[in-house]
């Protein structure tokens, strides 16, 4: 039998404006393609129903399954909040993440909802001494439910050791980050293969570890964008996915 192998399953040209209909925005962004043909994604203030909204996450609107590895380069303005959601699956009989709406893009839509679970890698953060990955949504849902159903939340003490419960408890693995300069795109490569995730940055191992809890049922797949809770832009620029056949 050949040894496995890493085959292109997916590669996204950002060459114009025709692109975005490939990508479905929840909250509040003005998403573009430059000129250098980069994904551009500008977080604004926009009023979603009752609120003011400033957060934005942007999926592509197809699922990839199986093992897969991610490619992409990517930089952002300083103060940023990146995120890339990654291997998002629906659950309780939903078919796709898209059976409800979450228009105002809010974290809690996706750490407290059952019908969803995903991984997420926190990149960019240029005044953070850490990069992290996390299990949200799914069996870590009934934390937030805990944190709202707190009595004493309107107690910001309190608030802060909810919200330090849930970091602990969602973070399942840290390590030091590579990201210090705002000026410049970094190349990430990030693979998960069964229940082992790995990343590297410009050419380096930076994180790699075995999510355990998930070792019966991996998250193989799925669907995959970016998120920014920051009033800043972030760019993107060739991305590819491969998966291991």
């Amino acid at each position: 039998m050949p040894n496995p192998a890493w085959t292109p399953i997916l590669t996204c040209a950002f060459d114009g404006p025709a692109r975005l209909e490939e990508w479905k925005l929840e909250g509040a962004a003005d998403v573009s393609i430059t000129p250098e043909r980069e994904l551009l994604i500008a977080n604004v203030k926009r009023r979603i129903g009752p609120q003011e909204v400033f957060r934005s996450t942007l999926w592509r609107k197809e699922p990839l399954w199986g093992d897969l590895k991610f490619e992409f380069e990517v930089k952002g303005e300083p103060k940023n909040g990146n995120i890339f959601f990654f291997n998002a699956q629906p659950l309780q009989g939903c078919k796709s993440i898209f059976d409800w709406e979450r228009p105002l893009a809010n974290y809690v839509e996706y750490t407290g909802d059952p019908r969803l679970q995903l991984y997420t890698l926190g990149m960019l953060r240029y005044g953070q001494d850490v990069i992290n990955v996390r299990y949200l949504g799914g069996t870590n849902a009934g934390l937030v439910d805990l944190a709202k159903a707190d009595p004493t939340q309107g107690d910001p003490d309190h608030q802060g050791l909810a919200s330090k419960e849930f970091e602990e408890k969602s973070i399942f693995h840290s390590a030091p980050s590579p990201f210090r300069d705002p000026e410049r795109y970094y190349r990430i490569e990030l693979a998960v293969v069964a229940n082992r995730l790995t990343v590297d940055v410009d050419g380096r191992r930076t994180l790699d570890y075995v999510d355990e809890p998930r070792a019966a049922s991996p998250l193989r797949g799925g669907f995959f964008g970016f998120r920014n809770f920051a009033l800043t832009k972030t760019w993107c620029r060739s991305l590819r996915v491969w998966r291991l056949e």
